[in-house]
């Protein structure tokens, strides 16, 4: 009789067992976990940037005049005195002419800046209300800054053609036309030509854009000021972008300007940059003048770290946690984290390599629930 009532009590006490189990297992969240890792983690700068070159010279107009004969064409190599173009000096009567057509332009110019700046401001506000796109922002601060560059231009012209109105009559050519001959001051390669037969030019007006001798390339970049201040002379960047059909060309930072300039975001909000530039071995590659390409500073490198996803860290009370995961339960731990990228994020102290923890964790997540794997 013992016997029968100590089999059952231990058949209730198993079922019971099974049943608390089972509740428990069903019961546990699923979270996804990572392990904590070990190894080498970058920290990147990204920005956009264009290839220039540091040693160009534009060749301007000293006269008033019509081009006649165009003497080179791009790609032409050049030595100082080369004959680039012949120019046909305009005579007092049609430099006056040349003055009050900049003075008209000058005036246009300022009005269709004023017109598209007026539009420009509307649009924002428009756009805090729902009413316009982003893109279209976009596109009319573009025609802005087109209209802009048209404005300044257009003032500069005018002031070169004031300043130099009696420069004509000076060279005794009140009654007639004189023919004179534009030539190179610089040995070198022209890049581009500004001008063709038969047009005519102002004092001061460019001609020729020439690569001097012994010229480098290099790709400049705007770069945060909050970023910048991460940034060494020397420190390896990483090229990319359709010019080089995806393939990585590395390079180095070789400047960093002394200050910083104000420009203006696609939304009108002020941003300080700081212009970055960076050397690269340009043998044999397709990348020319004026190419954009995507640009990733190496800003720090540890070689020896602990990081785990950058989704696992949140911020409670102001400092840094993780949700650590122990005999399948949440423990909340603080960290002290470092560097970081897009993906992952060092911890200096808290966790150890091989711990597991939650990534990605929601708000119902709490410490001391308990947990199982997500497949």
């Amino acid at each position: 009789m013992f016997k029968n009532k100590l089999m059952v009590g231990l058949s209730i006490g198993l079922a019971i067992f099974a049943v608390g189990y089972v509740f428990n297992h069903f019961q546990a969240t699923e979270v996804q976990v990572r392990t904590v890792l070990r190894g080498e983690l970058a920290e990147y700068i990204e920005v956009r940037g264009k290839v220039e070159m540091d040693r160009k010279e534009l060749i301007s107009s000293k006269w008033s005049g019509v081009v006649g004969d165009i003497l080179v064409r791009e790609g032409n190599m050049v030595q100082p005195d080369t004959a680039l173009l012949s120019l046909k000096v305009l005579n007092s009567g049609n430099a006056a002419a040349e003055l009050e057509k900049a003075r008209i332009s000058k005036q246009a110019a300022l009005r269709d800046f004023n017109y598209k700046n007026e539009k420009l401001e509307k649009y924002r506000k428009l756009y805090r209300e729902g009413i316009v796109s982003e893109e279209e922002v976009k596109d009319l601060e573009m025609a802005v800054t087109a209209a802009e560059a048209a404005r300044v231009a257009a003032e500069q012209q005018y002031k070169i053609v004031a300043d130099n109105f009696l420069v004509n009559s000076s060279l005794g050519l009140e009654s007639g036309n004189g023919r004179l001959t534009v030539r190179a001051g610089t040995t070198g390669k022209i890049l581009a030509k500004y001008v063709d037969s038969g047009v005519s030019v102002v004092s001061g007006a460019p001609l020729f854009e020439v690569e001097r001798e012994n010229s480098a390339y290099y790709v400049r970049a705007d770069v945060l000021t909050d970023d910048a201040v991460k940034l060494k002379l020397g420190q390896t960047a990483i090229l990319t972008g359709e010019a080089l059909d995806d393939a990585e060309l590395p390079g180095k930072i070789v400047y960093i300007a002394p200050k910083a300039e104000t420009t203006l975001s696609s939304l009108g909000v002020e941003q300080q940059r700081v212009e970055v530039r960076i050397s690269y071995s340009y043998q044999d590659l397709p990348l020319r003048l004026g190419y954009g390409v995507d640009v990733k500073i190496v800003a720090a490198l540890e070689p020896d770290a602990i990081f785990v996803p950058e989704k696992a860290v949140f911020e409670k009370e102001g400092i840094d946690h993780v949700l650590a995961i122990e005999e399948n339960k949440l423990k909340l731990l603080p960290v002290k984290t470092g560097i970081e990228n897009d993906d992952y994020i060092q911890i200096l102290e808290g966790l150890r390599e091989g711990d597991k923890i939650a990534v990605d964790p929601d708000n119902k997540l709490k410490p001391g629930m308990r947990v199982k794997i997500r497949r």
